[in-house]
């Protein structure tokens, strides 16, 4: 919301979504797992610690992460769709 990327309106719609339950969505937590796998992604190619946050878990999980973050797309490790 910082960067005016996500308006607080839609930021509250998702919480209360995800609330809810029963959304088909399923919440991840942030392991030392993949804290371990974030260290594979450099600084230099992902410079933004949330952004390789993200990177890592989809990695961890291989699974593709939706995204149209340029820096995180030309990390040819991490699969992504957008």
């Amino acid at each position: 919301m910082r960067k005016k990327r996500l308006s607080a309106e839609l930021f509250d719609q998702v919480v209360h979504v995800l609330k809810q339950g029963n959304h088909g969505l399923v919440e991840i937590p942030f392991t030392v797992v993949i804290a371990e796998t974030l260290r594979t992604i450099p600084v230099t190619v992902v410079p933004e610690l949330p952004d390789r946050m993200m990177a890592a878990t989809a990695l961890h999980l291989n699974l593709p992460l939706v995204t149209c973050d340029h820096e995180i797309r030309a990390a040819s490790m991490v699969v992504t769709i957008w």
